[in-house]
């Protein structure tokens, strides 16, 4: 995936067999900075955790680098049931996120927030690619246990999306 001026969206909800790969071209992905904290966060973000809008959620943000410089912003999301198992998403060795069955993913590559754009050190109207992955229970209820945004620099990363289902 390459940005450019044109908008690209890919969502994939439940494909079994889905994988995916953020590969930082070669390079050497680090996290440079981590934290953790509750947070209100928007109104469709609670609503797709399962959370009502103004309740605090725990929110860990990570910067990560490649070669020393700013590479990708992650922020995962946790609703209030999951916050007993913060420790295996700070642990997290991705910007795409923890441990979990990823059941929705998608690509966007658009300019990101501003603050994030220059945590980033990208131009004002650069674009970079946003993933956002749901990560849900294994079980029969499927409850939805973190959400998973990650800020990568366009020119730095290749996202890999493979599915055994697809061209059966």
């Amino acid at each position: 995936l390459r940005s450019s001026p044109a908008e690209y969206r890919l969502t994939l909800e439940g494909v079994a067999g889905l994988t995916t790969r953020v590969d930082p071209l070669g390079g050497t992905l680090a996290r440079r900075s981590r934290t953790a904290a509750k947070r209100r966060v928007a109104e469709a973000l609670a609503g797709a955790l399962g959370a009502a809008a103004g309740d605090l959620l725990l929110t860990i943000r990570c910067l990560w680098t490649v070669g020393g410089e700013p590479a990708a912003h992650s922020a995962t999301y946790l609703p209030p049931q999951m916050e007993g198992r913060a420790e295996e998403f700070l642990a997290a060795a991705s910007p795409t996120g923890p441990a979990g069955l990823p059941t929705a993913f998608q690509v966007e590559v658009r300019p990101p927030p501003p603050a994030v754009a220059r945590s980033l050190r990208l131009n004002a109207g650069e674009t970079a690619a946003t993933v956002t992955v749901r990560f849900e229970e294994a079980t029969a209820r499927r409850a939805v246990v973190a959400l998973a945004i990650a800020v990568l620099r366009s020119d730095l990363f290749r996202i890999v999306v493979e599915s055994g289902c697809l061209g059966q």
